[in-house]
């Protein structure tokens, strides 16, 4: 079956609007929360509890947030710039999913997989840190050794799993 291609695009935007937020609230969910965060690992053959999901999320919101000791100031406008990257990335995986991996016929874009978003996943995180929220030096010079633990578990009861 044909596929979309940049003239389609540019012929029929409000379909291609419509495919754009067709995807994101059917399957926002399961690209940025199953497949990206990782309950489902690899060919999606590994499920893994969802107790490893909320950790690892976990850690990585308090790694997002400034120590005490910091003094780390970013300005609105790189924050904003931030922002603009990352909107612009989505969009750009989305689109580049659209021509080459979706029929016409579709009303949601296909091939799209949580791992693309990966890069993006740093700059939000970056979008976080702020000076009203901070994490005691302590605690965060702890959360490399809480990772690596929490990766031990996991191995064993993927092994376990298996």
């Amino acid at each position: 079956e044909p596929g979309f291609s940049i003239s389609v695009i540019l012929h029929n935007p409000y379909r291609i609007l419509k495919e754009y937020i067709f995807t994101f609230l059917a399957m926002g969910e399961f690209h940025f929360g199953t497949m990206l965060v990782g309950t489902s690992l690899g060919s999606l053959d590994v499920n893994l509890p969802g107790v490893y999901m909320f950790c690892y999320l976990a850690i990585m919101f308090i790694a997002a947030f400034k120590s005490e000791s910091s003094s780390i100031q970013l300005r609105r406008s790189t924050m904003e710039l931030f922002l603009f990257v990352s909107v612009m990335t989505v969009l750009a995986i989305a689109t580049g999913m659209l021509v080459s991996w979706t029929p016409l016929s579709y009303t949601q874009i296909q091939g799209i997989q949580g791992r693309y978003y990966l890069p993006v996943v740093f700059l939000i995180l970056i979008l976080l840190n702020n000076d009203r929220i901070r994490v005691s030096t302590k605690f965060q010079n702890r959360i490399p050794i809480a990772v690596i633990l929490l990766d031990i578990i996991e191995t064993f009861s993927i092994l376990a799993l298996a």
